[in-house]
């Protein structure tokens, strides 16, 4: 029935608390569903106090339900006693499950997790909310207990279940017949305020939640000369938006998707750039003073001061937030060009400043306010180019001190002040990649690039030759429903000899049209993977000597090149491949300058991470191969570098992270 093999964790290696006694990880109970029906017979013959009535249906198909013209969603959301489920559960077997996960949260409870297809072509992904009687336990075949189940009493979906019993808006689930009560707006409502912190998906979902205040009536009578804020709940919704914001902390801690909020100004910023987030408040300020600076009593951190922002008329405060939003724009966006539109750069900002920023009340200022923020009131295209041209000129003593940190010992620094001398960075040809089918896949792309020429050809254009450095970086978001998001990286980095013809710098700004490039392959080859939007798959295409790191990494349940029809959790693990630099790095005809020398330059340089927390499983790798398994790590290192060494030297440049 069920081995205790199946009950280990997901996503991390152990089992641990953190400092409120929760369980860290996903406890994985089954990815069988007729093992998940033989655990959760067990558990029906235990229950005696949950009347079984219908299964409440919650998420974007309820607010559907209510709203015809709210946005298409495929994915049913549900509430569910153990009877409940079990009856869903056998009737999706006369399909296909093409994924499917039972998980333990401890403090929270028991989901569901899974993707349904049918022979006929019908597809849907469904996430269930078990309600149970609180422990419930894991059995062996011989009926000896494998693990116990604590399970809190009240649970979010308990009171979901609560509250919705008596509801009169019914509705069926296609292709079974089985019928469910939809939850009202004012419990969807709350449910979707429990989550709009969370950074997956915010534009979608900040859009929902005002789209469902707006029909509730909570903001239509608040005059445009005062904030909107949250509206007041019954007792009983109050209670489960209080809950479930708890368990959504818990499973977002889990999955990496809480941002740090807790560093000082400018830490949360790439160090490439010589401007400071002060300086670019100047540059984007309404009056004679930036307004936002003069809500802070500390200019050393990005705090503001509580009190003099309520003490504020309605106006300064929304320029105050829109000062932040600008700045961080051009910050984040605008100047290393992950973004050229300024206004497509203000959402983001936006909705880092609604999910990131270290004043909760802060963040929720702009959440309840967000649509009279949406609006960027100056064009930032000027400033940031402006910034890009100053910034080139200061670069030869800009990061010296940073890049220090990863040479200490002075051999080492005295190469790094000759190489900084020599190098130049450069704006590489954007990797525009193709629109995807499905509108729940999002993509970005990030890319950088630097040029080290020998110590004579840096300043004569008639020896432009030395060593040219890309490094790219996509990321992919996939919402497979609304409380499971599947998200990938790949990252490469590529360095190469190169002599170059022309001294016209705009040559290499100009961005790759994805009318040439269909699958978003990089004609250049420095970035050597091929999306295919038609088919959702993703594949390497043909390896070269200069490809020296390759990173993928995958959380959720899709694997290399899934986007949707999943069939397997656990695909594909963080992988990294490389290829040595000794002969590239002889190049330069530096004698004291080998590959690993040079690796470690560039990716101190160009500082690249994976967004969005896509790091967490090779720090984690690191760590694990520092405390546990003995590996002596030179100290101070980029994390790539570390990949880029341990893979290379222990290896055999191919490592598969378990």
């Amino acid at each position: 029935m069920y081995s205790q093999s199946n009950c280990q964790p997901t996503l991390f290696d152990s089992h641990t608390l953190d400092n409120q006694g929760h369980n860290s990880n996903p406890n994985l109970l089954t990815s069988n569903i007729d093992e998940a029906l033989e655990i959760l017979k067990d558990w029906k013959d235990l229950e005696s106090n949950l009347d079984d009535n219908l299964p409440i249906l919650i998420g974007s198909r309820a607010a559907k339900y209510h709203l015809p013209s709210f946005r298409e969603t495929n994915d049913w959301d549900l509430v569910v006693t153990v009877s409940q489920t079990i009856e869903l559960l056998s009737s999706f077997i006369i399909g296909f499950i093409g994924s499917f996960q039972m998980l333990f949260y401890k403090g929270i409870g028991v989901k569901i997790h899974g993707y349904y297809k049918s022979s006929k072509k019908n597809s849907f992904t469904f996430d269930l909310d078990l309600v149970t009687n609180g422990q419930e336990t894991i059995k062996n075949d011989d009926g000896s207990i494998v693990e116990l189940l604590d399970i809190p009493i009240v649970t979010s979906s308990k009171l979901i279940m609560d509250m919705c019993r008596e509801v009169d808006d019914i509705t069926t689930i296609p292709l079974f017949g089985l019928k469910c009560r939809v939850a009202s707006l004012e419990v969807l409502e709350a449910l979707k305020t429990s989550h709009i912190f969370l950074p997956a998906n915010f534009s979608k979902n900040i859009s929902d939640l005002h789209t469902l205040r707006k029909v509730l009536q909570y903001t239509q009578k608040i005059p445009r000369t005062h904030s909107l804020f949250e509206p007041a709940r019954d007792q009983s919704v109050a209670n489960m938006l209080e809950i479930r914001t708890k368990e959504t902390e818990i499973t977002s801690e889990i999955h990496g998707q809480i941002f740090n909020r807790n560093k000082i100004n400018d830490d949360n910023f790439s160090a490439r750039l010589t401007v400071t987030h002060d300086e670019l408040y100047e540059l984007v300020k309404y009056g004679e003073q930036s307004t936002f600076k003069t809500m802070r009593n500390d200019l050393q951190n990005s705090w503001i001061d509580k009190s003099l922002f309520d003490n504020a008329d309605y106006f300064t405060q929304l320029k105050c937030v829109k000062e932040e939003a600008m700045t961080i724009a051009l910050k984040r966006y605008m100047i290393p060009r992950t973004c050229v539109d300024y206004e497509k750069a203000f959402c983001l900002a936006l909705s880092h400043i609604c999910t990131a920023s270290i004043n909760v009340w802060f963040r929720k200022f702009a959440v309840d306010n967000y649509p009279r923020l949406l609006s960027c009131d100056k064009d930032l295209t000027q400033i940031a180019k402006d910034i890009r041209n100053k910034c080139k000129l200061k670069k030869a003593i800009g990061d010296i001190s940073i890049l220090g940190q990863h040479f200490p010992d002075s051999d080492s620094f005295s190469i790094v002040e000759k190489l900084i001398q020599q190098t130049q960075e450069f704006n590489p040809p954007d990797l525009i990649l193709p629109e995807p089918d499905d509108i729940n896949v999002q993509f970005e792309t990030f890319r950088y690039g630097l040029r080290i020429f020998p110590s004579n050809g840096k300043d004569n254009n008639e020896q432009k030759r030395g060593l040219e450095c890309v490094i790219t970086v996509v990321y992919k978001m996939y919402e497979e429903n609304e409380s499971k998001i599947n998200e990938s990286w790949w990252a490469s980095v590529s360095v190469y000899p190169f002599k170059a013809e022309s001294d016209d710098s705009e040559n290499v700004d100009q961005s790759i049209s994805d009318t040439d490039t269909p699958n978003g392959t990089d004609p250049t080859t420095n970035h050597p993977f091929d999306y295919d939007m038609i088919n959702y798959d993703v594949e390497i295409v043909e390896l070269e000597q200069k490809h020296i790191l390759l990173i993928y990494s995958d959380h959720g349940s899709a694997g290399l090149g899934g986007f949707g029809d999943v069939e397997s959790d656990s695909d594909m693990s963080p992988w990294v491949l490389t290829k040595p630099a000794d002969q590239v790095a002889s190049e330069l005809g530096i004698p004291e300058l080998n590959g690993d020398f040079l690796v470690r330059y560039i990716i101190a340089y160009l500082d690249p991470e994976l967004p969005n927390g896509g790091d967490y499983p090779f720090r984690k790798a690191i760590t694990t191969l520092e405390q546990k398994k003995g590996i002596n790590m030179m100290p101070k290192q980029h994390l790539w570098f570390y990949l880029w060494w341990y893979a290379t030297y222990f290896k055999r440049g191919d490592w598969g992270i378990s």
